[in-house]
């Protein structure tokens, strides 16, 4: 993923968040992702704390960039209950709007605020969409 991402500019670790409010703002572009897995605990359920970090490390983001951009990997995390699963898909739907554009790997999700960019395991993988321009 970083030799991707390196393609469009420079790619730079995200840091403690101390070090990341030292360097803010100074970035056009910030990516994040895999932000949905801590959204549980490790029984599955919907994590209270989790969906505070979230919406402080977005802030965060927010704070230092002049476009945020999420990547939303899977429609809802991996490791959730199925009791929990449609309600934390609905949850995320709603937090990619702190975003100014979402990523998913999933054609079938692309929507207005939404973009395909096919995922990295899957490079030249037959009758992917254009994806020259992911980010817009």
């Amino acid at each position: 993923m970083r030799a991707n991402l390196s393609e469009l500019g420079e790619v730079v670790p995200a840091g403690t968040p101390l070090e990341r409010l030292a360097r803010a703002p100074s970035f056009d572009v910030v990516i994040a992702g895999w932000l949905e897995n801590g959204l549980v605990t490790p029984k599955g359920r919907l994590s209270i704390v989790g969906l505070g970090k979230f919406i402080a490390h977005t802030l965060m983001l927010r704070a230092q960039a002049r476009r945020v951009v999420y990547v939303r990997h899977n429609r809802y995390p991996h490791n959730a209950r199925p009791a929990d699963a449609q309600r934390l898909a609905v949850l995320l739907d709603v937090l990619e709007r702190l975003y100014d554009l979402t990523l998913t790997h999933s054609p079938a999700e692309v929507g207005p605020r939404r973009a395909y960019c096919p995922h990295p395991l899957y490079e030249g993988v037959q009758n992917d969409p254009d994806t020259s321009s992911c980010l817009g």
